[in-house]
């Protein structure tokens, strides 16, 4: 082996590690060579290997199953049973599950909700994440084998997970950063891999979407509106999954090697392919109705005098193609181009190896790469308004445009009148995100016994993602201003050309139909390209004894008291290198994006006791006390500790009461510190913008004047054209940490009367302090306007007009320690087999979790969003959630695998009692639009299994059997942007599948 040769290739604090395992191994390989091998008996040649494997065994060369890692703990148990609540999904449930991405089956659980996944195009990071208790996917860990992935340095992108190797996933909800470290604050999610297994597995998938487009309402919307929609029945987004893994021993019995290969290809779907994606829902005075965005798919021209206020809104008349109308929310609709669905490549591989040189000493190493590539396609860009003038000589304007935009605003024949232009650019096609993650994680360690009753585990993690990210088929901002001051002979169009001078520059005549050229549209395309790179870099030395061999134990405890402790230093560093359309703003909406290069770091020690206090006596079999404390430092917030108390309780063996505090830390994370800013739309609607129905703002002049309006431009301020408020969104590096309590109370009951019978309640109640977060521009300049309070109106930046959605205007929304989030709930879960003779028997299992509290208290607003959804509470937080799974192993080799998910009804947030969620007035719309309360949601899933005797398996099965359709809830963008209800309500239609899987 040649070990300088791989030190070279790692980075410094896993050079070290690597140098200390190689030479150790090659030291201690040669002290035990020079023992002799064991000493062998005399054998059958037959049965040598056999027997030797034997031997390595009982001599402790070979790892036995005598004790098992625990999610939640450091410490290994003799069985599954955990302290804390741990939901558990087996090989058996992602198989029947049909998923073939391992986001589908996380986010089908009732303790998880929609984050980054497949449905998100439009502020897509081509990730999958995940979100548990509804509290951030920052806040939520995701380990495989009890250890950070380290894939992305912040955010664990599910699709690194190994579906070949899976062999459980463990959900423990709430605190656990004293086990793990910062992020696990809502709990964590371990992959738990089957690397100990021999011989040969694999399988392949090919999953697809069969969808009959008959909704009503969506489609009288679109006909109603002019838009083509689909009808009938269709099949789409085809899906192919192939895995390949391959296990064994070597060296008689000491070593274990695993790998294995994926592969996964899925296409993409459009929203045009769905009738109730085929348009973004608005809210109607009769009905849901067909919206879109104001930046029209004809030239619109929001017109101003010279000294900015507002003089008309008018477009290009398609009754005569070269004249302009009063604009009657003629608006283009973004829907169709969108994709509901992204097409994904993935490439992904690995390998697991240990070797036991003796019983002290064993080395162990992990490789693991994924390669992985999606689109996310939106609509055309468009001028959003970023050309402030036109000059009155320009030859491309009629005569009438002319009279309207100049002489009647009262300029002159050489004045450029102030105009803001607003046009989509239909004849370039939609815009598209092209993300690629490629993502290498190399873990390397040594771990055997020390003495009786110690044994050590030293590991070295080197984690980084690299995801080039391009944007192509945008504007240059710059050469759309070229593009519009032209010069020249009104009558004669050969004589017309850019004022600028601007080399290849050609004139962009949107003021007449039909007048836009090939040659303007690729002399304003651009594609802005930048790279994000992430490092993760760890050193973990868990030293672990069994006291018992010392005698340290409780006089009425049957075992000892059994420690963990150790230290662990982490290094997290992000970079972001934009190009210089990038970082100047060059492209879509002008927002600069500078290039970000940060890094920190944490040392952390940390301890666990587990304290059998007292055992098998009467009213008291077992009675034992988890603890915890670890203790971190970090370079740039300095330090903080967290710990827990768990308490468990068995009066009787079918009975276990437990009781848990934990104190959860998490210091701000390299994405919140570092992350480039930048600014984004929303819904939101300028309270100080006149409302297009009624011509007026919403708000007091008095209010507005609080928020930057001055007195001139009060009335006159034009609408938010679809596009709500600009907001400045990114990370700041004047964090505090958060700190989280979390309570948890809980029984596991498995009656000796009802044989096979399990069941858990347990009930969580989770406080977070200091929540790092953003506070929606919607809250600030409410609050602004009603009380005039200084922080937050120093928010609020308009620009010259004094409009909040034009480039230069916007609203501060960047990351802060914005208050307090609570989250409270019950989770249960109940399996039993149920004995059919000698037709085979049944398996029933319940999972589900009952939602008591979802809140947010920032100072500004405070509320509950448990049962509810809306404009603040965002995707539906129902109550109660469900997976039931009833799956009967018949006798002849065939299991039915019945599957139940179920979601509550939820309320609209304006009928809430609380008055910063309440709008009485608003009730009526929401009824009338059929988003007043969403109906609670049953989806059936049905598969079938039959094993071959040659090691082969074939599933069958559909996923929502009924093809029911996801909620339409219009002028929410949580359903239209965000992954909100297409994640939380199957959004595609009916999943069929097939899964040949074989093993030998």
């Amino acid at each position: 082996m040649n070990c300088t040769r791989i030190a070279r290739a790692l980075s410094p604090s896993v050079l070290a590690l690597s140098l200390v395992l190689c030479s150790s191994v090659a030291i201690l390989a040669q002290d035990d060579a020079s023992q002799g091998p064991p000493q062998q008996q005399n054998v059958d040649e037959d049965d040598t290997e056999a027997q030797a494997l034997a031997q390595a065994e009982e001599e402790g060369f070979v790892r036995l199953a005598e004790e098992v890692s625990v999610t939640g703990t450091l410490i290994p148990r003799k069985d599954l049973e955990s302290l804390s609540p741990v939901a558990l999904v087996n090989a058996e449930e992602i198989t029947y599950q049909g998923t073939g991405r391992i986001e589908d089956l996380i986010q089908s659980l009732p303790q998880v909700f929609p984050s980054q996944n497949s449905t998100l195009s439009n502020g897509a990071s081509g990730t999958a994440t995940v979100d548990l208790r509804y509290l951030g996917e920052v806040r939520t860990l995701a380990l495989i084998d009890g250890r950070r992935t380290g894939s992305d340095g912040t955010y664990h992108d599910l699709n690194f997970i190994p579906a070949a190797l899976v062999r459980r996933v463990d959900v423990l909800t709430g605190g656990a950063s004293s086990v793990y470290g910062a992020d696990a604050v809502a709990g964590v999610i371990n992959f738990v891999l089957d690397t100990e297994f021999e011989g040969v597995r694999g399988a392949v998938q090919y999953n697809g979407f069969q969808h009959n487009n008959n909704n009503a309402t969506a489609q009288a919307m679109n006909e109603a509106a002019g838009f083509p929609v689909p009808t009938g029945s269709t099949w789409d987004g085809g899906s192919f999954n192939a895995n390949l893994a391959l296990g064994g021993r070597f060296a008689e019995g000491r070593g274990h090697a695993t790998a294995y290969v994926d592969y996964r290809n899925i296409a993409e779907i459009l929203k045009e392919r769905r009738d109730y994606t085929n348009c973004a829902a608005m809210r109607g005075d009769d009905g849901p109705v067909c919206g879109g965005s104001g930046s029209a798919e004809r030239a619109r021209f929001i017109s101003f005098d010279q000294n900015w206020n507002y003089l008309g809104d008018y477009i290009l008349d398609p009754s005569t193609g070269n004249t302009l109308k009063p604009w009657e929310e003629e608006r283009f609709n973004y829907g169709p181009y969108n994709h509901m669905q992204r097409p994904d490549r993935k490439w992904s591989g690995g390998a697991f190896a240990r070797y036991t040189v003796n019983p002290h000493l064993e080395p162990y190493a992990e490789i693991m790469f994924m390669d992985d590539s999606t689109d996310a396609e939106i609509a055309p860009t468009a001028n959003f308004g970023n050309t402030e003038v036109i000059n009155c000589d320009n030859p491309m304007l009629s005569p009438q445009q002319r009279d309207l935009l100049c002489t009647q605003a009262g300029y002159g024949p050489d004045d450029d009148a102030n105009v803001l232009t607003l046009r989509r650019n239909v004849e370039g096609g939609p815009r598209t995100s092209q993300f690629r993650h490629t993502t290498f994680r190399l873990l390397s360690g040594l771990r055997g016994d020390i003495s009786p009753g110690w044994s050590y585990d030293l590991y070295g993690l080197h984690a980084q993602m690299s995801s080039p990210y391009s944007f192509i088929n945008d504007f240059d901002i710059d050469r759309i201003g070229y593009a519009m001051d032209v010069v020249g002979d009104p009558s004669d169009p050969s004589t017309w050309r850019c004022r600028s001078g601007d080399p290849g520059c050609v004139p962009w005549n949107i003021f007449q139909a039909g007048g836009v050229t090939q040659e303007a549209i690729d002399y304003m395309s651009v594609a802005a390209l930048s790279a994000y790179r992430t490092r993760t870099q760890m050193l973990n030395l868990t030293v672990r004894g069994d006291l018992e061999v010392y005698g340290v134990a409780f006089p009425s405890a049957s075992e000892g008291v059994q420690l963990a402790l150790g230290a662990e230093y982490r290094d997290e560093r992000l970079s972001f290198i934009p190009d210089e359309v990038t970082q100047q703003g060059a492209a879509g909406f002008g927002s600069e994006v500078p290039g970000v290069d940060g890094s920190f770091n944490v040392r952390e020690l940390f301890v666990e006791a587990l304290v059998p206090v007292v055992q098998d006596t009467r009213g008291v079999e077992d009675l034992t006390l988890e603890l915890g404390y670890r203790h971190a430092h970090y370079n740039l917030s300095g330090g903080n500790s967290s710990y827990k108390a768990l308490l468990s309780w068995a009066p009787v063996n079918s009975l276990k009461l437990r009781a848990g505090f934990n104190r959860a830390v998490r210091a701000p994370n390299i994405f919140e510190l570092f992350y480039p800013q930048n600014r984004g739309t929303g819904w939101t609607n300028d309270l100080c913008a006149n409302d297009p129905e009624t011509g007026v703002p919403t708000a007091t002049l008095e209010e507005c004047l609080r928020t930057g309006v001055s007195e001139s431009q009060y009335g006159n301020l034009p609408g938010t054209s679809g596009l709500g408020v600009n907001g400045l969104y990114g990370g700041k590096q004047d964090l505090n940490v958060e700190t989280a309590d979390t309570l948890t109370v809980g029984l596991v009951w498995t009656p000796e009367a009802i044989t096979g019978l399990s069941t858990t309640v347990d009930y969580y109640d989770i406080r977070l302090e200091d929540t790092i977060g953003s506070l929606e521009p919607e809250s600030i300049l409410r609050q602004c306007a009603d009380t005039g309070d200084p922080l937050l109106c120093g928010l609020i930046h308009r620009d010259s007009v004094g409009s909040l959605w034009l480039p230069d205007g916007y609203v501060d929304a960047r990351n802060q320690n914005i208050g307090r989030t609570g989250a409270r709930g019950v989770d249960v879960s109940a399996s039993y087999p149920l004995n059919l003779g000698g037709s085979g028997f049944v398996n029933l299992s319940l999972l589900g979790s009952y939602m008591l509290e979802k809140s947010l208290d920032n100072g500004v607003t405070d509320y509950d969003c448990a049962g509810l959804f809306g404009p603040q509470c965002w995707q539906p937080h129902a109550r109660w959630r469900h997976r039931v799974r009833a799956s009967w192993q018949t006798s002849f080799d065939t299991t039915i695998s019945l599957g139940w998910r179920f979601i509550s009804s939820v309320l609209n947030e304006v009928a809430s009692d609380n008055p910063h969620l309440a709008d009485p007035d608003e009730i009526e719309s929401w009824k009338i639009n059929g988003a007043y309360e969403l109906p609670a949601y049953n989806f059936f899933d049905l598969a079938a299994t039959y094993s071959f005797r040659d090691g082969l398996r074939l599933t069958l099965g559909v996923n929502n059997i009924l093809d029911k359709d996801p909620q339409i809830a219009p002028g929410l963008d949580a359903n239209d942007y965000g992954p909100g209800f297409f994640g939380m309500y199957d959004p595609l239609g009916r999943n069929l599948y097939a899964n040949l899987q074989f093993e030998f």
